[in-house]
């Protein structure tokens, strides 16, 4: 691993966006450490996720996007993504479960 940073890694080849996964993982320690942050552990399996999500499920890729809709819907929060895919969920998901960031 990298040592941490307080700004974005120069573009690295192979990970696009001019980003590096290492500036998330510290991004995300940081965010953890705000006394707003709370931590939302999957309580229950995957097979019991709504209806409405696991109906979503197309193959692997979309697995974690399953998971953490779920949690969001759990705890009555949002899920926050830059997939543009996730803007526009079938009728059947609650369109308030997701914030698409645009880029």
């Amino acid at each position: 691993l990298q040592p941490q940073t307080s700004s974005p890694t120069p573009h690295k080849k192979g990970y696009g966006y001019g980003h590096h996964p290492c500036d998330a993982i510290s991004l995300l320690g940081r965010l953890q450490r705000l006394e707003s942050h709370a931590l939302w552990a999957m309580e229950h399996s995957m097979a019991a996720l709504p209806p409405e999500i696991l109906s979503r499920i197309q193959g692997y890729r979309q697995i974690t996007d399953a998971v953490l809709l779920g949690l969001a819907a759990q705890h009555g929060g949002r899920l926050a993504t830059f997939d543009a895919g996730m803007a526009h969920p079938p009728a059947k998901v609650k369109r308030h479960w997701v914030e698409t960031i645009p880029l």
